[in-house]
């Protein structure tokens, strides 16, 4: 969500929300909301709109910490923060989506103007097959700035534990490994 372009937010919001209008505002608001300057997109708010009591929305000027924070985005409801919460993250600092990594669901959507493409991926990752994936994304002739490889092995982690009245307790985690030594960015 900190670095994502333009066509990358409006292809995740526009699954989730219902017209292509909510759309464009959620994703000005995101820019809003992750850009240090005061100047309002045409759908979005600034800091200003806000203090004065014009909107409901809660300005940043900087990066996500949390991935709940969408939720103080005025347009992301409930429903719209639930759909699009498992498919991204606030903690990586690439511009596009890793393929490699990247949920099925999210794969789905990026890929969703072209089925035999998606399922031709989706089998491709199935044989361990990076190469194939790469090069099948590349033949497809998605925008450039939907994608980027990782360099590093980053995997995230998540438990969840309900106990026997009902009380649940979810963590997640982000993790580096590298040839040497591992790194928990978030815990």
């Amino acid at each position: 969500m900190n670095t994502a372009s333009k066509i990358l937010l409006e292809t995740v919001i526009r699954s989730a929300s219902e017209t292509k209008e909510e759309t464009t505002s959620i994703v000005d608001l995101i820019f809003d909301w992750r850009d240090a300057d005061s100047n309002a997109r045409p759908n979005g708010v600034e800091f200003s709109s806000y203090k004065s009591g014009d909107t409901s929305a809660s300005i940043k000027n900087g990066k996500f910490e949390y991935i709940e924070e969408l939720g103080h985005i005025a347009g992301i409801n409930q429903n719209i923060f639930h759909k699009i919460k498992p498919d991204v993250t606030v903690l990586i600092l690439k511009r596009g989506v890793d393929p490699r990594f990247a949920s099925t669901n999210l794969m789905n959507i990026i890929l969703s103007y072209n089925n035999i493409i998606a399922r031709q991926f989706e089998e491709s990752r199935e044989t361990n097959s990076d190469r194939a994936s790469i090069a099948l994304l590349k033949q497809s002739g998605i925008s450039k700035h939907m994608f980027s490889s990782s360099t590093r092995s980053s995997y995230s982690i998540s438990a969840a534990a309900m106990s026997k009245s009902g009380a649940c307790r979810a963590r997640d985690i982000l993790v580096t490994i590298t040839k040497s030594s591992y790194s928990i960015h978030t815990w």
